[in-house]
């Protein structure tokens, strides 16, 4: 007799209390944060857990472990999704994770508050859930928070689903986010990028951590320092390790001279538990007393890499907590430490030749980007109507240059946002091997929202009246910023404009870089 199929008993959901106020996951929304700080706080988690399991995940599955994040971005479906495969979380640990105000057991990680993953979770969408297996368990859980749900309605707890029967081998964790509040396109999606890889760059390097960018990995371009021969004919590597103690907090680290400089990369970068806190392309820090004006050579040439593994951080970990008068004394002693380097860059002896480079026309563009920003320049695009713009006139020879100069460039170019909204987007490229008999500056105009600016930086006028000099090449730069936008508007108002309209269309944005330059 055949015994009676016995139905299957669906696994019941748990739930995870979330009082009292489940309504401050709303407020979250409203929390100050870069984009890449807010992926650095699922990054964060990630890392940590994989520091704190890595020996238990090669014992357990007989293999190296290596870990990788994938943090996949979709901005027409509004969805963030960062995958890990890390140890997962047990029960008690997810718990953690989404209550708010309780921090794990051990906060000297990265993982200290315990409000990271709701905070930005919240921050980026108003519907998000966690998704983890732990190695060795058969339970996936699955937990889904919406925002707005909480706000109206007040539950007391979170639903949570599991799944079991799964492969013990298997673990994971899946943050996945929907409808979110914010988007990314165009500068702002490349600085997130830019960002994540500078402030994970130890990790990268490490070899044994893979962070992704939809299925791209990341990779970090360390600095060369600057190597002088001495009339004996020896070499001297300007790099030196540093430490120092405030208030009983110990600084440790490297810095160094890099020539040719590159503004957006300079500056000291200050990091804690290996984890980048302040710095990255375009905001290193730079105290005046030791870096003085960016258009000086130590602003641009100096460089480090500084520990403060001790220090407070704020909540968002995006910036050191100075309490007290601990940056000002943190100053001082870094400004003795580098002394010697401020010293060697003021009077530099070893200077490359007098032909201007690529990385000067970064760091030109570095110092001017900001001056095409603020309110002033939203009335000053309404000289800009829609149209078509005409084709190239570069002959075929110059065409084909162009071309190879472009292939060859192989920094960033030089990003720079128009107005409050960014919008267009100016990109600039500072070329070295276009031919002296070429045109100083092209521009193209691929889409009404950016704009093309090729620089010919082996110009006769550039040569010999520009030359190497921060100052002059500022002046340029902002004077061939304003002739493509300029020309922008020309070719959007169509062929039949008069032909004082330039100086008119020039006089109104020179005036407004001005008062934003004095």
């Amino acid at each position: 007799m055949k015994k009676p199929k016995v139905k299957k008993k669906k696994p019941e959901p748990r739930s995870i209390d979330i009082r009292p106020d489940t309504g401050v996951y709303a407020t979250f929304r409203r929390i100050s944060y870069h984009p890449w700080s807010a992926i650095a706080e699922f990054v964060d988690n990630a890392t940590q857990n994989y520091f704190d399991h890595k020996e238990d995940i090669a014992k357990r599955t007989g293999r190296t472990p290596k870990l990788d994040i994938d943090i996949a971005y979709d901005s027409k479906a509004k969805t963030l999704a960062i995958v890990d495969n890390a140890n997962g979380m047990n029960w008690s640990e997810l718990e953690r994770a989404i209550q708010l105000n309780r921090p794990p057991e051990n906060t000297s990680g990265r993982s200290e508050f315990g409000m990271g993953l709701k905070m930005a979770a919240c921050w980026f969408g108003s519907r998000w859930r966690v998704v983890t297996k732990r190695l060795g368990d058969e339970i996936e859980y699955n937990a889904f928070v919406d925002v707005n749900s909480l706000e109206t309605e007040k539950p007391q707890a979170i639903t949570v689903t599991q799944s079991f029967g799964l492969e013990p081998l298997n673990h994971y964790t899946r943050v996945e986010i929907e409808n979110l509040h914010r988007t990314f396109r165009g500068r702002a999606l490349s600085s997130v990028r830019e960002n994540i890889a500078s402030m994970y760059r130890r990790d990268i390097e490490s070899g044994d951590i893979a962070i992704k960018w939809n299925g791209e990995p990341f990779a970090w371009e360390p600095d060369c320092p600057f190597e002088e021969t001495l009339s004996d004919g020896t070499v001297n590597r300007w790099e030196k390790n540093v430490q120092f103690n405030v208030s009983g907090l110990d600084v440790t680290g490297r810095v160094w001279i890099r020539i040719p400089g590159e503004a957006r990369r300079a500056g000291m970068h200050l990091f804690r538990r290996d984890r980048l806190v302040v710095g990255g392309p375009g905001n290193g820090y730079k105290p005046a007393e030791i870096f003085g004006a960016p258009n000086q050579y130590p602003s641009q040439r100096l460089f480090g890499e500084l520990d403060l593994n001790h220090w407070p951080v704020t909540q968002t970990k995006d910036a050191f907590d100075w309490v007290g008068d601990l940056e000002n004394e943190f100053v001082k002693k870094l400004h003795s430490e580098v002394a010697e380097y401020v010293e060697k860059l003021a009077h530099p002896t070893s200077e490359p030749g007098p032909k201007t480079t690529s990385a000067d026309g970064q760091v030109a563009g570095d110092n001017t980007k900001d001056s095409l920003q603020g309110p002033e320049f939203d009335s000053a695009m309404t000289i800009v109507e829609t149209g078509p713009p005409p084709p190239q006139q570069l002959s075929t020879v110059a065409e084909q240059r162009l071309q190879q100069a472009i292939e060859q460039f192989g920094d960033q170019p030089t990003y720079v946002q128009i107005g409050t909204e960014g919008v267009p987007t100016l990109k600039v490229y500072w070329l070295e091997d276009l031919a002296d008999t070429d045109v100083h500056a092209h521009f193209e105009m691929p889409s009404s929202d950016e704009l093309l600016l090729y620089v010919n930086l082996n110009h006769p006028f550039v040569d010999r009246v520009i030359g190497r000099e921060p100052a002059k090449l500022d002046l340029y730069a902002l004077n061939l910023y304003a002739d493509a936008l300029v020309e922008s508007g020309i070719r959007k108002r169509g062929q039949n404009v008069p032909a004082h309209t330039f100086r008119r269309f020039k006089d109104a944005f020179l005036r407004v870089i001005n008062s934003r330059s004095s």
